[in-house]
């Protein structure tokens, strides 16, 4: 499962970088930081992305949910609300 996750997350970037290099070329500079953000919003709104992405939060929600099932006594028990007592033991 997390597999599926990092290999969708690598696709990406090859495909953001491919697209971010093309890019520098044509323009035969880097990318201004607004033309990289630019870039990024096309490139990860794309159809096919989209697809991925809700695959990812799928299987992360699935992921997350079998976490909060787990019952061990070392794990705190993440579904509650912090209270001010638990927040300054952390503290210190």
């Amino acid at each position: 499962m997390y597999e599926e996750i990092l290999l969708t997350v690598g696709a990406f970037e090859a495909g953001l970088a491919g697209e971010i290099e093309s890019e520098s070329k044509k323009l035969k500079r880097m990318l201004t930081k607004d033309e990289f953000v630019k870039k990024f919003g096309e490139f990860s709104s794309t159809k096919n992305w989209l697809v991925y992405q809700k695959r990812a939060r799928s299987i992360m929600a699935t992921y997350d949910e079998e976490l909060r099932s787990i019952k061990h006594p070392k794990l705190i028990d993440y579904k509650k609300e912090f209270s001010q007592e638990d927040i300054q033991k952390l503290l210190g």
